[in-house]
């Protein structure tokens, strides 16, 4: 029993039984916790304010600008804190806006050099295209890859195996080669004369394949032949071409030998 006395007597000892204001600490309140974005080495009362360090962007003219769900995209400020990103440890954080094609289906895709085509996908944030700005333009198919074909520059809209002059304009003219190419075949194509669609330029005419680059489909007047009377003094001089092409050519060996009884033979008109 003395023993717990002596105890209690003790403690009562220990009581601060006088005040010192000098030795008195105030309360002050923040956050404690040192891994806290907003920690206050001079708090001794952590109030439970203590929110997060997010580390992201904070360019706001960065692509990624405020991205705190980390998922490459920016995001608008919340002024939650906590929520949006308050601490950049590295330059490396922010990336580029890159504008261009974003359809994959666009002749240009992913066009981030600039050059007027596509690019395949890096991977690498900054470099691809991550802004569309209306710049896409189709694949125009035709041919390309020789510009001395007959049908260079068909673009697939007309669908007319006829050559365009390039206009310049992304979107119309080809820039896609699909192997349509075909030559010009030079030759005569009018109807009337005795070597029409002459295509292998033995001096007698051929019916219409209708093979591209096979078929005459340049015109050039200095091939032609026409049949008629060379007498200038005849009746008939330049008219027997009309008569007998009205006939049609149906057996041309037949007609030259009848030409060689007749007086009539072959002559060459140039174009004009």
């Amino acid at each position: 029993m003395m023993d717990i006395q002596m105890k209690l007597a003790a403690l009562i000892v220990l009581d601060i039984n006088t005040n010192d204001s000098a030795l008195c600490i105030s309360f002050i309140y923040g956050c404690t916790d040192s891994t806290a974005f907003n920690f206050d080495s001079l708090s001794n009362t952590d109030d439970g304010t203590c929110y997060p360090i997010i580390d992201g962007c904070m360019d706001p003219t960065a692509f990624n600008f405020n991205d705190y769900d980390f998922d490459g995209v920016s995001n608008l400020i919340t002024t939650i804190n906590g929520v949006d990103v308050n601490t950049q440890t590295s330059l490396s954080n922010c990336y580029p806006k890159v504008f261009g094609c974003m359809d994959s289906l666009a002749f240009n895709y992913n066009d981030y050099d600039y050059d007027g085509s596509s690019n395949p996908i890096s991977g690498i944030n900054g470099v691809d295209v991550n802004i569309d700005d209306g710049s896409c333009f189709p694949i125009v198919l035709g041919c390309l890859i020789d510009s001395f074909a007959y049908n260079f520059n068909d673009y697939q809209s007309d669908e007319d195996d006829e050559p365009n002059e390039l206009t310049g304009i992304d979107g119309i003219d080809v820039n896609t080669d699909n192997g349509s190419c075909f030559s010009v075949v030079n030759g005569c194509m009018d109807l009337n004369a005795f070597n029409y669609n002459d295509y292998d330029y033995d001096g007698i005419s051929n019916p219409i394949t209708g093979i591209n680059g096979t078929d005459i489909n340049t015109n050039d007047y200095s091939y032609c032949e026409y049949l008629g009377c060379i007498n200038s003094t005849a009746a008939n001089y330049q008219d027997a071409g009309q008569i007998l092409t009205s006939f049609g050519i149906i057996n041309q060996l037949l007609l030259m030998t009848v030409m060689l009884y007749s007086g009539l033979y072959p002559r060459k008109f140039s174009k004009l």
